[in-house]
């Protein structure tokens, strides 16, 4: 039996989703583009949603958002997260789950616990040996957030500042270097 989600409201969220059985799901250039592209349509369809962070890996996905209320965030990912995988798996005429279970969520606090988890975030693919930093990663919130990335943007960098309490992007982008 399932515990209901908590009701909290107005906070900071780090949401994991791992792909069924940790396989690969996402594993091709192909599919995290089609999973950003369906982020970009999600952020546009559920405005109260606001995407701080994110990276996208072969078997699992990070997300950092504020969220009003939990129930904002769940519809948010069940459009997002069904919508994914009903467009790989016809693509690759696949059946069967594609996510494994429901999706993690952490709660996160403003400021520098904020930060932290952002730069966790980032630095997955480091860590994973794939790239030597952040920005070299194409389907990460990196390359917005240190310019690199000008089209499909995702990360909404004012709600982002406001709860980092810094003052402007290039001050941020100080801390990133």
């Amino acid at each position: 039996m399932r515990l209901p989600r908590p009701r909290i409201e107005n906070c900071c969220i780090h949401v994991t989703h791992r792909c069924h059985k940790r396989e690969f799901l996402l594993g091709y250039d192909l599919d995290r583009r089609l999973y950003r592209k369906r982020l970009v349509e999600a952020v546009k369809r559920f405005p109260a949603i606001k995407v701080l962070g994110y990276v996208i890996t072969s078997n699992h996905v990070h997300l950092l958002v504020y969220a009003p209320r939990m129930r904002d965030l769940s519809e948010f990912m069940k459009w997002l997260q069904g919508t994914v995988a009903g467009d790989i798996n016809r693509r690759r005429k696949r059946e069967g789950a594609f996510w494994k279970g429901r999706f993690h969520a952490t709660l996160v606090e403003t400021g520098s616990h904020l930060s932290r988890c952002l730069f966790y975030l980032d630095m997955n693919m480091v860590r994973a040996n794939v790239v030597r930093h952040p920005g070299e990663w194409q389907f990460g919130g990196a390359r917005e957030l240190l310019g690199m990335r000008k089209r499909y943007r995702v990360i909404d960098r004012e709600w982002l500042l406001r709860l980092l309490a810094v003052p402007d992007m290039s001050e941020f982008r100080k801390t990133m270097a």
